[in-house]
């Protein structure tokens, strides 16, 4: 047998079955000299891969949930700040139109609930003037927004906002010589024209508008006669003719209108516009030599008359019925009726007189304002007559004010001067005589059968028109 060198553990082994022998006896009793492939490695890994994700999941579960609670408390807020402005919109209408819209029987005042889980809350406060709304939006979420959260919990959120307002002056503009809301009818023959009861404007050398420090223009005191005697000859007319004046730019501003017909006839003469209204509502017609200076085309919106303003004097004693002649000193007055049979009643020079009446009123005789001074009428409910030469001797119309707030008709009869401003939205004005107006009306409906003329004053204003109101300044509430 050959033998040859095997070498295993450092040593030369001369047969092969004693090597064989060796090997079995060493893989049994032996620790290995080097240790085999680890395992469980792969298990941990997946235990800790695991655990890891999961806490990536919470954190992104947690995270997500933090965010669409911010997200919904941010759309909370913004909805209940939308819902406090919405009381304020409501409260200010209600201000405008002296009318409890939410029928809660307070004007300004309202709460209301749109929704179980929204809703405003208004509260208004007046004090010289200025009217302060406070309006509060709340909106209640009842979806549970975190797991320690009940699925019954609510949340709540609040937010509110302070808006003072006032109006833009206590006496509402006409922006028409007549104005009837349901017709304009001068089929007995109606002239308009108009003039400045502050007088002419003044102008320099170049025929510009001369204005004061505070920039409001500048007038020369004229009275209506007096502005026409001041006319520049136009097409052909005589300068200080009255036909010159209703030509020119201050005189042909006699503007009627209706939100339905205006019919014309019977020589009526309009130095300014017949506007019916809004078609095919209104309709336009004329008869009889009829010319209006203007267009006649219809008006674009309806107009709303609004409710007139009538004082609250419930704290003034009633004193019974109104004078028949005698003076008025300054002051307010309450009345029950007013009737003038036939005398005269004078306010002195610079005496701002007011009168409420219960019901009607009659004049007969005549009135009369002093420079500076001013008579404002409030008729809470019945009819207004004025006959014969019941007037206002005074030519300045903003110095005598007649406000109506009834149904019964105001009529001008008999052989009516009347220097002042109508006001009386719910009531039908009529005119069977010969009337001459200096001023303005707007009422119910216009029918002038006695032929009638009215002066238009450019500055004709009214504390029976409300203005509107503008906001004077709005913080956010802390809730």
């Amino acid at each position: 047998m050959l033998k040859a060198p095997f070498p295993q553990g450092g040593f030369f082994v001369r047969d092969m079955h004693i090597v064989q022998s060796l090997r079995k006896k060493n893989m049994k009793n032996s620790i290995p000299l080097v240790n085999p492939r680890p395992r469980g490695v792969a298990m941990v890994l997946a235990v800790m891969l695991v655990f890891v994700l999961t806490f990536a999941g919470a954190a992104m579960l947690l995270t997500a949930e933090s965010d669409s609670k911010a997200t919904a408390d941010s759309q909370d807020r913004i909805q209940s700040l939308l819902l406090a402005d919405m009381g304020v919109g409501i409260a200010f209408t209600e201000i405008n139109l002296e009318r409890d819209l939410s029928g809660d029987g307070k004007i300004g005042t309202a709460s209301q609930q749109l929704t179980p889980l929204q809703g405003y809350t208004t509260v208004v406060e007046q004090k010289d003037g200025i009217y302060k709304v406070f309006s509060v939006g709340t909106v209640k979420n009842n979806s549970p927004m975190g797991p320690r959260e009940k699925s019954n919990s609510r949340h709540e959120t609040q937010r509110g906002v302070e808006v003072c307002c006032r109006r833009t002056s206590q006496r509402g503009t006409f922006g028409k010589a007549a104005f009837g809301d349901a017709i304009v009818d001068g089929n007995g023959g109606l002239v308009t024209d108009s003039y400045d009861s502050r007088g002419i404007l003044q102008r320099d050398s170049n025929g510009n508008i001369m204005y004061d420090p505070s920039g409001a223009p500048i007038f020369i005191p004229a009275t209506y006669q007096q502005q026409v005697a001041a006319a520049k000859a136009v097409e052909g007319f005589a300068a200080g003719s009255l036909d010159s004046y209703r030509r020119s730019i201050d005189g042909s501003q006699g503007n009627v209108g209706s939100n339905a017909n205006i019919a014309l006839g019977n020589n009526s003469a309009i130095f300014g516009n017949a506007t019916p209204g809004y078609s095919p509502t209104g309709q336009y017609s004329v008869s009889n030599y009829t010319n209006v200076y203007g267009n006649h085309s219809p008006a674009i919106a309806h107009v709303d008359l609004a409710a007139p303003v009538i004082p609250d004097v419930t704290a003034v004693p009633l004193t019974g019925d109104g004078p028949n002649s005698g003076t008025l000193d300054g002051g307010i007055y309450h009345f029950s009726t007013w009737k003038q049979p036939n005398g005269t009643v004078t306010i002195p020079d610079n005496a701002h007189v007011m009168v409420v009446v219960d019901q009607d009123v009659d004049w007969k005789g005549t009135i009369k304002t002093g420079p500076g001074a001013t008579l404002s009428v409030f008729v809470k409910s019945g009819s207004v007559t004025l006959n014969g030469g019941g007037d206002s001797s005074t030519q300045y119309t903003n110095s005598f004010d007649l406000v109506s707030a009834g149904t019964g008709a105001v009529k001008f009869n008999g052989n009516s001067t009347f220097y002042g401003t109508l006001y009386a939205p719910y009531a039908d004005i009529t005119g069977n005589g010969s009337t001459e107006i200096y001023g303005a009306v707007s009422g119910k409906s216009l029918k002038l059968t006695g032929g009638a003329t009215i002066h238009y004053d450019m500055n004709a204003t009214s504390p029976g028109i409300r203005t509107s109101l503008i906001v004077v300044s709005r913080r956010e509430i802390d809730m």
